[in-house]
């Protein structure tokens, strides 16, 4: 069936939620922002979508939200990862000049929250920088690489877990 957007979309109801398949022209491409600027050596990336990118809840970005951040989050190595790092009170000079990126799973839950992503592969990107980061900055003997090497063996883990095909998801109650 046609929606109002003249897209070809099947609807599929299963355990009270509708999945929707559209045929979907892709988005503006996220782009690296030009500058972030560190405020008491933080920098904070933006958690909400542009007004030019739309936004969407699919079936992959609730199983990265509702189960791989969710247990990557409770893992006790995730505490430093939580945040974003604060390069003044850790005295990590050129932190941000070497990080042009930086990202945090705090920041990645509320861009899930906020619908950030228009897909997982987005989301799945956030990952690799957050782990990436870690190994370019730090030395790889460093107990912060150490640690989030581990993260980052479960996140591979979790990662095989998730659905194939991605699908639009809008939540309504069964009748």
């Amino acid at each position: 069936m046609n929606n109002a957007r003249g897209f070809l979309s099947i609807e599929r109801r299963t355990h009270g939620l509708n999945y929707f398949e559209y045929d979907l022209p892709a988005p503006v491409p996220r782009q690296c922002p030009i500058s972030l600027i560190p405020v008491n050596g933080v920098v904070r990336p933006p958690v909400s979508a542009p007004s030019y990118r739309p936004t969407r809840i699919t079936n992959k970005l609730r199983h990265i939200e509702l189960v791989i951040l969710k247990r990557l989050w409770e893992h006790e190595y995730s505490l430093r990862l939580r945040e974003p790092i604060n390069a003044l009170e850790l005295n990590l000079p050129g932190y941000h000049k070497i990080i042009k990126w930086p990202i945090d799973l705090g920041t990645i839950k509320r861009r899930l929250e906020n619908r950030f992503y228009w897909s997982a592969n987005e989301c799945v990107d956030d990952f690799w920088w957050l782990f990436t980061n870690v190994y370019i900055y730090f030395k790889p003997r460093d107990p912060f690489v150490v640690t989030t090497k581990a993260l980052e063996k479960i996140f591979m883990q979790e990662l095989r877990s998730i659905p194939r095909h991605e699908i639009d998801v809008r939540f309504e109650p069964e009748p």
